[in-house]
């Protein structure tokens, strides 16, 4: 037997009597005091065959400090978040890069563009050091919508392919009762930003929330349809169900949901303008030319 981990910060325990006890919050801790990750763990090389692009996942920062009531990072990580400092992710992008040889790499933060300070800096690092690689990150609408034109042409030309965008939902009412603090307004500015400056998106849409109504459900189809056609060049879109009695409203208006990843704009609009079903790309076969991976 182990020691007992009662009083261990961001654990649940159990007392003498059998009852479960509930321990202090552990706080975030600044990721700029842990190790690099050690990616000598991982068969990269089996990685990059296996997506056929040397492209590589990394993520500089821990948290969000949003409440989305369908994620669990509100509960995770208490609206916290912490980042790594732009000198640090300079030097161990380069690192990589000069060991693997690096293509593209995808910032996987939970909202990589929180800071825009250390956005800016780390994508001046890029530009000064010519790093040759592409890159996508995260970044929510309203984020989006108050960044300035100069930081949006600073990161295109340090290689900024894509971004990834939740829009979530295409209905107002919607948004508001899941939290997600973002406006279609703010969905609208990002992508007209978005197409000013050359840069692609995958967005991400969820159907089917407990008690979602029809006309909910079909807003997000509609803007999936037509609203989302603003982005140039759209790289894959993410619907996700949530209840599986909405499941049937989408494939209704013939749009397939689970699973349904990858999935080109020029897929989903052929497939509406002729009532049949959508074409499913398998996994690791989108396009390379439109940046999917």
């Amino acid at each position: 037997m182990g020691d007992s981990i009662g009083g261990v910060a961001g654990c649940w325990s159990v007392d003498a009597d059998g009852n479960a006890v509930q321990n202090p919050a552990r706080t975030l801790a600044d990721l700029n005091r842990l190790p690099a990750h050690n990616y000598d763990l991982i068969d990269l090389e089996a990685y990059f065959r296996a997506k056929g692009r040397r492209q590589l996942d990394y993520v500089s920062s821990q948290g969000c400090r949003f409440r989305c009531a369908f994620c669990a990072d509100p509960a995770v990580f208490g609206r916290t978040w912490s980042g790594l400092e732009p000198e640090r992710i300079l030097d161990e992008l380069d690192h990589l890069h000069r060991r693997f040889g690096l293509a593209d790499v995808a910032f996987q933060d939970e909202t990589f563009f929180t800071s825009i300070g250390r956005v800016e800096a780390v994508a001046e690092g890029l530009l000064a050091s010519g790093a040759g690689f592409s890159w996508s990150a995260t970044l929510r609408a309203d984020q989006g919508r108050r960044m300035s034109d100069e930081a949006f042409r600073l990161c295109r030309a340090t290689g900024l392919r894509e971004v990834v965008l939740g829009v979530e939902s295409g209905s107002p009412e919607t948004l508001r009762r899941i939290r997600k603090d973002v406006t279609l307004e703010d969905v609208a500015s990002t992508a007209e930003r978005l197409v000013r400056h050359g840069i692609g998106a995958s967005i991400g849409v969820i159907v089917g929330f407990p008690g979602e109504p029809e006309e909910s459900v079909l807003a997000s189809l509609e803007i999936v349809r037509e609203g989302l056609s603003r982005f140039v060049p759209l790289s894959s879109i993410f619907l996700e169900t949530a209840h599986a009695d909405r499941v049937q409203i989408a494939v209704d208006q013939h749009v397939k949901l689970h699973g349904w990843h990858g999935l080109l704009i020029d897929d989903l609009h052929q497939g509406i303008e002729r009532r049949g079903s959508l074409k499913r790309r398998p996994r690791g076969q989108e396009t390379v030319e439109n940046g999917t991976e």
